[in-house]
């Protein structure tokens, strides 16, 4: 029931895929050569590709079914072809199938699938395959002989009756006839005998419709029908004066189409019985090179192409219409390449080109596509030209065209394409909170919801922490340090500390750290020994991991015990538990307490008793006055007295007592000009 010329595989189907959207024609304004008939209004269609291979190949349809058929050969060289069969008009394939030979002619119907191979090393031998649609499996499989060298082969299918017609090596045309599905055929018959390039063929009614392309003097287009299945023909008619060799037949609602390229246009015929025909119209142009023309039909839906880049269609068989498409499809599908195309079929879903082993579609959009994110920034980095990449899927079909949208930030949306490289937005690349809107739009003009991708740019390191407590000594062994950092980006990660122990009358800090990194909290607990200053330094590390420097030190300092000053005079030691280290020196007379060493700068902390009858203490640093401190009180131990003014000279610095009275002395306390 259908018929096809191999050379440039313009496929004949019978149920081509009429591509209707809401039972309209979707063919684009504009009118084809000579033609002033205004345009209806088109019909968006949505386009898709489906990669099958890298080689070419030949396909026919019927319906929802589409098979295509590709030579190949294995590691040794020898032909190895396969079929592959899908039957959602072209969406998705099934697994590959063997065919024996190198196959000429792919036909399907209702229930098979047919195959014409020719046979390996044997000219004049063809092998004619089928398989159930259904199951995949093979029903028959035969080999007819011609008289000489086969180069292009052609079956027609008409219930169980099949004829087979072929162009031989000289110029001639044979048929070869079948009444039980190929099982058995009967003796070759001769149709023509100044055959060139090019055969098809196709079945209205009962009769089937054979054409092909001559050169008696010049390139023709010769047509002849039979109503015995090719046990005789009727004489040739020419129709194509000047034009192509290449004849393509489709089986429409009204009769028969035929497409052939005149004065260098895509020129079509119609005929309602295969013998009587229309005068030629000129459908659209073919471009610089080309010769093929390629005809398909689905009921009252006509389409005729060239190179497969530009699709014309009509349902009147006068109006001819360019298909609808956002852009030329040789843009969309790179593998369109200007040249003779493969196939040219349509199913009752749509239409379609092969070509380098890719099937290009269009069809009945009737769903908008969904946008994804494949690769987006992390979610914090410090990384502005960032690339992403974005993919989309259409529930009409896999493979779908669609083109893409993006909008940074508050940006409007412009055209884009993945990998989308984030500098195409600069300056704008410098805001902290980032996003990256995608959408897409198929073929149809149907548009996804967007899709959104946020991240943070930190390229700013925080501040350096500062400590949330004031604080210079401590009786108490260990000392909680506080701090706060804060980070305007990404935020705050984790703390870096290091902490050192130094000796009150060191001339300066101890570097001889000790560490800690990967801090969640804001404070830690350190101990401090006596007579010496623990000193605290935090940075601070934000979600991009950006360092802050290191912040001031946070200096604690715990007092010497009385026991480690040195005594004069009349001193007198005291115990108590309540003491600083269980134990206090009370002072009388003339007795002094001392330390020596302190450095130039130092701020000086006396522990002491107080009392309501205690009397007062001076405190003498070296090239400082003498200083009172010291008041009355309710008993309280371990006060603190802190001296006002800086130790001018390094040296000495002594407690004694002012007389009359008495003075107990806890400890005393100093802290060095480098760790305020």
């Amino acid at each position: 029931m259908i018929g096809r010329r191999p050379r440039l595989a313009a496929m004949v189907a019978t149920s081509l895929g009429g591509v209707l959207v809401a039972g309209v024609l979707a063919v684009a304004p504009g009118s084809a050569a000579g033609e002033t008939t205004t345009a209806a209004e088109p019909a968006a269609l949505g386009w898709a590709s489906t990669s099958l291979s890298r080689n070419s190949g030949i396909v026919g349809s019927h319906g929802r079914s589409v098979a295509v058929a590709q030579p190949g050969v294995t590691p040794a060289g020898a032909d190895r072809s396969s079929v592959r069969i899908s039957r959602d008009g072209g969406r998705t394939f099934g697994p590959s199938k063997d065919v024996t030979g190198r196959p000429l002619d792919v036909t399907v119907d209702a229930e098979r699938l047919w195959v014409v191979s020719r046979v390996p090393g044997q000219v004049r031998e063809l092998v004619v395959q089928s398989w159930d649609l259904d199951g995949g499996s093979v029903v028959s499989a035969a080999r007819v002989t011609a008289p000489s060298a086969i180069k292009e082969a052609v079956l027609a299918i008409d219930g169980e009756d099949l004829v087979l017609a072929a162009g031989l090596d000289g110029g001639a045309v044979v048929t070869v006839g079948s009444a039980d599905s190929g099982r058995t055929w009967a003796t070759p018959v001769a149709v023509a005998s100044s055959w060139v390039v090019g055969i098809d063929a196709a079945v209205v009614g009962d009769r089937v419709v054979l054409a092909y392309g001559v050169r008696p003097d010049d390139w023709a287009t010769e047509v002849r029908t039979t109503d015995d299945h090719g046990a005789t023909w009727s004489g040739a008619r020419s129709l194509a004066m000047d034009g192509t060799l290449s004849p393509s037949l489709a089986v429409t609602a009204r009769g028969v189409s035929l497409a052939v390229v005149v004065d260098r246009a895509v020129t079509v015929r119609t005929s309602i019985d295969g013998n009587e025909w229309s005068g030629p119209m000129s459908v659209m142009p073919v471009p610089s090179g080309e010769i093929g023309a390629s005809i398909a039909a689905y009921g009252d839906a006509v389409y005729a192409t060239s190179d497969g880049t530009r699709i014309f269609g009509t349902r009147d068989g006068s109006d001819w219409k360019e298909l609808v498409s956002p852009a030329p499809l040789r843009a969309m599908f790179p593998t369109l390449a200007p040249d003779d195309i493969d196939g040219f079929v349509a199913t009752d879903d749509g239409v379609g080109v092969l070509n380098g082993g890719v099937l290009v579609r269009g069809y009945r959009d009737q769903h908008a596509p969904s946008a994804r994110f494949t690769a987006v920034p992390p979610a914090i980095t410090r990384v502005p030209n960032q690339v992403v990449r974005f993919t989309s899927s259409d529930p009409d079909g896999p493979g779908a065209w669609v083109r893409y949208e993006c909008a940074f930030g508050a940006n409007d949306f412009r055209p884009c394409s993945s990998p989308h490289s984030l500098a195409e937005w600069y300056p704008h690349l410098s805001d902290s909170y980032q996003t990256l809107r995608v959408r897409a739009f198929d073929a149809a003009g149907r548009v996804s919801p967007v899709v959104t991708t946020r991240w943070i740019l930190d390229q700013a390191a925080p501040e350096p922490p500062y400590r949330t407590t004031e604080q210079e000594i401590t009786t108490a062994s260990r000392h909680t340090f506080r701090w706060r950092g804060s980070d305007a980006d990404s935020g705050i990660a984790s703390y870096d500390l290091r902490w050192s122990s130094t000796a009150q009358t060191a001339s300066r800090m101890s570097r001889a750290w000790r560490s800690a990194g990967g801090v969640r909290g804001t404070s830690v607990r350190l101990g401090v020994a006596r007579g010496k200053v623990t000193c605290l330094q935090v940075r601070a590390r934000d979600r991009a991991g950006l360092a802050s420097a290191w912040s001031q030190p946070d200096c604690i300092a715990r007092p010497y015990d009385d026991r480690s000053l040195a005594r004069s005079g009349t001193t007198k030691k005291v115990r108590d538990k309540r003491f600083y280290g269980g134990s206090a020196t009370r002072l009388t007379r003339k007795g002094r307490l001392t330390l020596r060493g302190v450095e130039a700068g130092s701020v000086v902390h006396v522990v002491y008793k107080k009392s309501p009858r205690m009397g007062a203490g001076i405190l003498r640093p070296r090239g400082n006055v003498n200083y009172l401190f010291g008041e009355r009180g309710t008993t309280r131990f371990r006060a603190a007295w802190r001296f006002h003014d800086n130790v001018r000279r390094p040296g000495p610095v002594s407690v004694r007592v002012s007389e009359p009275g008495a003075i107990i002395i806890d400890g005393l306390a100093v802290l060095p000009r480098w760790a305020r």
